[in-house]
């Protein structure tokens, strides 16, 4: 992504995708030649219109821990800072990062592990750890249809904050919006159209890369409605909420 398009994405994020983080994820931002100014543009930017949300970066660790100056002007200056989240797991990640450099800093969370991985690409073909119900697009598209939200940041209240899904949509290199999160989503629409023109992109798009996921839901929706029935019956008000909301979040 050059600069010019990073700037234009920031911009849409603050303003039209508000209150949803910032993350920067890859492969891996650190390898982009304008890593640096655009993390300082992000923070500057968040500085003068007196807007916070959090900021985080998703990284390998390597660039970090040879740079560690930019580690030391992060933590010098005042809030907001970007939160580095370094992932270590070696079948993802061979290369060996120096943890003990990367725990001296407050910006950097070590993150152990990999749990699951969407079922895309070579993680589908090598058969890779992955739970999901149903398409990263699937909840996006319906609360499109069903709820009739009047902008973006509606849509990112009720699907990316509630769920703490914070990868998707997501901006790529050229100001495309993919309702997945990745290169291989096709692009939905753009920062550069009108809410109402992205809402409505949104609302015709079509695409059945992960059919093979979509496939399973009148069965899992199916299971879900006669669990729901039952704990009506047996359990109390209070409970049976409670159970809904846990069940809910868990598998729907």
């Amino acid at each position: 992504m050059d600069f010019s398009t990073f700037a234009d994405a920031i911009d849409f994020s603050l303003h039209r995708a508000f209150p949803t983080p910032i993350m920067l994820s890859g492969g891996e931002p650190t390898e982009n030649p304008y890593f640096q100014q655009m993390v300082g543009h992000v923070i500057q930017k968040m500085k003068e219109e007196n807007i916070e949300v959090p900021f985080l970066i998703l990284t390998n660790g390597l660039w970090l821990t040879e740079n560690t100056t930019f580690l030391d002007s992060i933590e010098a200056s005042s809030f907001p800072w970007p939160r580095f989240q370094v992932v270590i797991d070696e079948r993802y990640y061979p290369t060996h990062v120096n943890e003990e450099v990367l725990r001296k800093y407050a910006c950097v969370e070590l993150c152990y592990g990999v749990d699951h991985i969407y079922p895309q690409g070579r993680a589908k073909a090598n058969n890779l750890p992955g739970n999901y119900t149903a398409s990263k697009c699937f909840i996006i598209r319906a609360i499109v249809k069903q709820l009739n939200p009047a902008s973006y940041s509606d849509i990112v209240m009720q699907y990316s904050i509630p769920r703490m899904k914070l990868c998707s949509p997501y901006i790529d290199m050229r100001g495309g919006i993919r309702l997945g999160e990745s290169l291989l989503c096709p692009v939905c629409s753009s920062i550069y159209k009108s809410d109402a023109e992205i809402i409505n992109d949104i609302r015709s798009f079509k695409c059945s890369g992960c059919a093979f996921l979509n496939d399973k839901l009148d069965a899992k929706y199916r299971q879900f409605l006669y669990v729901l029935v039952i704990c009506s019956f047996t359990l109390s008000p209070t409970s049976f909420f409670s159970f809904w909301v846990i069940f809910y979040v868990r598998y729907i």
